[in-house]
């Protein structure tokens, strides 16, 4: 069986895409909300296709106010380097602006009526940026105020190399520096900050993200809160001159990352929708890590705090935002701004 909460196989995903379907639809069981199931392995060198399932159990009145076909955004996170790929699940649809107003379900009585539905997707269509190689994705769909619980899959070769290869690459693999800090620090003191405050969010979890959000008319600030081990690529080492002098060859920044002092800088993905927009805006964020915040085990913490109404590329669109934030595995949102 496959990870997903539908617990398709991971032949069924190979096969005729009707039965597929019919399997989904069959399988959603008796709860409601937005369900999203994919292999558990793809040969990228054999496949062209990354398939996924992304089915709905909604009620009557939920159904109604929701536009999955509008809302619904995929998201991709690559364990083995941070990066994560945001696109809509299907192709965008011209429809009003004033669409379907945001709806938690919470607040919806249940009329016991259910629509059920599921759609075949290629998740590597939806996500042109994907690199199509070796590695790991968490993969999720957010609708509304849903989120669909994360899927794992393994890109792997089908023909694998022998093991001094495979390890040869590996090593290769790891190499790498942490990118600058991004959004910059301000130099005049102002967002965004990257020292815990008043209003930073406590992760409850050994490891994990959490975001919360305070508007007062002239600025819209999200703070956030992460907790993760570092990949190695992450850690800022400047004590090491040969990788110094490769990290100038590369033009990487490697031991000023915008930072004093941090030990770790780690990729952070805000993703945003708005009723307005056919598709989901998303920035990849750089966030230190001090070592005042080090936990045992390795464990950093880093913090954030940054005024929405800045990031390049948002429109001043009236009406709410939605927000999350993604790094590696973890999820957090969605959170309402404005």
């Amino acid at each position: 069986m496959s990870q997903g909460w539908i617990g398709l196989g991971d032949s069924a995903f190979a096969g005729d895409g009707v039965t597929l379907l019919d399997g989904a639809r069959a399988t959603v069981g008796a709860g409601t909300g937005w369900f999203l199931d994919a292999p558990r392995e793809v040969a990228f060198d054999r496949d062209a296709t990354l398939p996924v399932v992304l089915a709905r159990r909604l009620s009557l009145l939920e159904d109604g106010a929701t536009n999955g076909a509008r809302e619904a955004t995929l998201v991709a996170a690559r364990l083995d380097d941070g990066a994560v790929y945001v696109g809509n699940a299907f192709e965008p649809l011209d429809l009003p602006s004033a669409a379907v107003p945001w709806v938690d379900p919470a607040t919806l009585p249940d009329d016991g009526a259910r629509i059920c539905g599921a759609e075949r997707i290629d998740a590597r269509a939806r996500l042109p940026r994907l690199p199509w190689r070796e590695g790991t994705l968490v993969l999720r769909a957010l609708v509304g105020a849903r989120t669909t619980a994360p899927v794992t899959v393994r890109l792997r070769r089908a023909v694998p190399f022998d093991d001094d290869v495979a390890a040869l690459l590996d090593a290769r693999r790891a190499v790498g520096f942490p990118r600058a800090v991004w959004p910059p620090r301000s130099a005049s003191g102002d967002a965004p900050y990257y020292r815990p405050g008043s209003r930073s969010p406590r992760v409850p979890s050994p490891e994990g993200l959490a975001l919360t959000a305070h508007a007062d008319g002239a600025h819209a600030m999200l703070w956030g809160t992460l907790r993760t081990t570092p990949r190695p690529r992450e850690i800022v080492r400047p004590d090491d001159p040969s990788e110094t002098r490769y990290a100038a060859m590369r033009g990487a920044s490697h031991v000023d990352v915008g930072a004093p002092g941090a030990v770790a800088v780690i990729p952070v993905t805000l993703v945003a929708r708005h009723a307005a927009l056919a598709e989901a805006l998303h920035w990849a964020m750089q966030v230190p890590c001090f070592p005042e915040t080090a936990r045992s085990g390795g464990v950093l913490e880093g913090y954030f705090g940054i005024d929405a109404r800045t990031l390049p590329g948002l429109p001043p669109l009236d009406g709410p935002w939605t927000f999350w934030a993604v790094c590696g595995a973890h999820l957090a949102g969605p959170l309402r701004v404005g």
